[in-house]
């Protein structure tokens, strides 16, 4: 989401409360897709099979995609 074309941004946020660790993340999207190739890897599907290995179901990993942003929040138990 980061062009040298284009006005843009990344805003990230890593706290712990309680007995967690939340992650918070929005970067801004890159509007002319001619500015960059596209490309699909398996990052995100990797992930989250990652995080079920790890935290079974004791963990959110929420992704939010519009037009403008990309947001991800991720909050994990510290073990």
């Amino acid at each position: 989401g980061i062009t040298n074309n284009s006005n843009s941004f990344l805003r990230f946020e890593l706290k712990v409360e309680n007995d967690k660790i939340i992650c918070h993340s929005v970067n801004s999207k890159i509007k002319n897709k001619t500015d960059i190739q596209e490309s699909y890897g398996i990052g995100i599907e990797s992930l989250r099979k990652r995080l079920d290995l790890l935290y079974a179901n004791n963990y959110t990993y929420d992704i939010e995609d519009t037009e403008d942003t990309y947001t991800v929040n991720l909050t994990i138990p510290i073990i």
